[in-house]
């Protein structure tokens, strides 16, 4: 059954789960690419697509409510130098973005509150969602190649495999969240300190 589920509507799962968790979705549909039920670039393609569109509804709500709540807050010092930083590495930024957990969507939030060219945020964006989606592709299907070898017989255990990697996947989300999380209190501390 979830072999038919796929046939029928895994490329629009593609879309839904980049759209939810775009690191496991991708990882897992290039495995099952590897295992011959979606194409590789087909998958790419789509999750950079997918990912690329959601970080432009992201940059304009930046753009639409972010401005004024950064002139604002620009006095703090400690989110004055963020700004600052922010402002000079804009680009790099916006192609790293999707690497470093927990800021996918304020990063493209925050370049278009600090007023990031739309054009320059297009492109930088369209590029990092390629890389992005060529690297996690890759992954996935490595992974897939690396199963083929362990496993003998790996048709008989392709969906547990993939489960497995999506839940490894998953989990290694919820390490870098709390992480993040962390990482983000102890900065709300040094600002209400400083």
């Amino acid at each position: 059954m979830l072999t038919e589920l796929v046939l029928q509507y895994g490329y629009l799962m593609v879309v839904a789960g980049v759209v939810v968790e775009g690191d496991a979705t991708i990882v897992t549909a290039a495995f099952l690419a590897h295992r011959g039920y979606l194409a590789l670039g087909m998958v790419m393609a789509l999750g950079a697509l997918t990912s690329a569109t959601m970080n432009q509804i992201y940059f304009r709500v930046g753009r639409r409510h972010g401005v004024d709540r950064v002139a604002k807050a620009e006095g703090r010092p400690l989110f004055a130098t963020i700004l600052r930083h922010t402002r000079k590495h804009a680009i790099w930024l916006v192609l790293i973005s999707r690497f470093i957990f927990g800021f996918r969507m304020a990063i493209p939030m925050t370049v278009g509150a600090v007023g990031m060219g739309a054009l320059k945020f297009l492109v930088a964006d369209v590029f990092g969602a390629m890389v992005w989606a060529v690297v996690l592709g890759l992954t996935g299907y490595a992974a897939g190649q690396a199963g083929a070898l362990i496993l003998t017989d790996i048709k008989a255990n392709e969906w547990t495999v993939a489960l497995g990697l999506a839940a490894l996947t998953v989990a290694w989300t919820i390490y870098r969240r709390r992480h993040v999380q962390e990482v983000t209190t102890i900065l709300d501390r040094t600002d209400s300190l400083l």
